[in-house]
């Protein structure tokens, strides 16, 4: 399913997100719920949950792949949290 649903994203999806100056990536698809990033001019962007669910939800959802779900992921990923901690650290010390 992950192939289908990077084929449809590459396909039908990505080329509108980047002509907005942003981007989008697949976290997972699991249990037929596909996580999404969007990345880009699309990080903090006040219409990133109406893209999420009138655009890219739309699309994949009338593929007819199994996908039962889009989310989109907005929280920081670990290995930035522990590179600041890090940062932080060294200019304390």
């Amino acid at each position: 399913m992950l192939q289908k649903v990077e084929k449809i994203i590459s396909n039908k999806i990505r080329p509108s997100i980047n002509e907005h100056g942003g981007d989008i990536r697949v976290i997972s698809v699991q249990d037929g719920i596909l996580k999404i990033k969007l990345l880009g001019s699309c990080i903090g962007c006040s219409q990133a949950n109406a893209t999420t669910s009138e655009f890219v939800k739309k699309i994949i959802l009338s593929e007819d792949i199994g996908v039962k779900d889009v989310v989109l992921e907005t929280g920081v990923s670990e290995d930035l949290i522990e590179m600041a901690k890090k940062l932080l650290a060294k200019k304390i010390m």
